[in-house]
């Protein structure tokens, strides 16, 4: 006699259903891609403003108000485990600035990589690197934990 563990375990899984994992996967991959090809082109292509005849985009100039960097400074209440390795980084301005520029090429060839298919796996991986650091960073944002 078999219980409907083994009915359940015993039927295979059809062309169809890996069908529809794979659409949902593709989905995904996009949708993760353009995320993050968003995050870089909103740094490297809009909002410019000139200094001395020459254009310079706002989010990576460190002398201008809406540097990508000042938002760490908002965040580090909510900083559970790294709040620490923040608050030294924000000591030395050419740290942050290079910081910046890596994140920023970091999240361009992420989102390049998964949008057009290529090395996705080490993309996918990087982009889960990418994600837990931001969850670090500001995903806690208002609880404030004493020390």
């Amino acid at each position: 006699m078999t219980d409907a563990h083994s009915l359940e375990r015993d039927a295979p899984i059809t062309p169809a259903c890996f069908s529809l994992l794979a659409i949902v996967l593709l989905g995904t991959r996009f949708v993760q891609g353009f995320i993050f090809w968003g995050g870089a082109s909103r740094r490297l292509f809009y909002d410019f403003h000139e200094i001395a005849g020459v254009d310079h985009a706002v989010k990576l100039d460190f002398e201008a108000a809406g540097f990508v960097a000042n938002k760490l400074v908002h965040a580090l209440p909510g900083a559970l485990w790294v709040q620490a390795p923040l608050e030294w980084t924000l000591q030395y301005p050419d740290l942050i600035l290079a910081s910046v520029w890596s994140w920023t090429f970091a999240e361009l060839a992420v989102g390049l990589g998964l949008i057009f298919g290529l090395a996705t796996r080490l993309w996918a991986f990087v982009s889960i690197g990418l994600n837990v650091a931001l969850m670090l960073i500001f995903g806690w944002i208002g609880l404030h934990v004493p020390r």
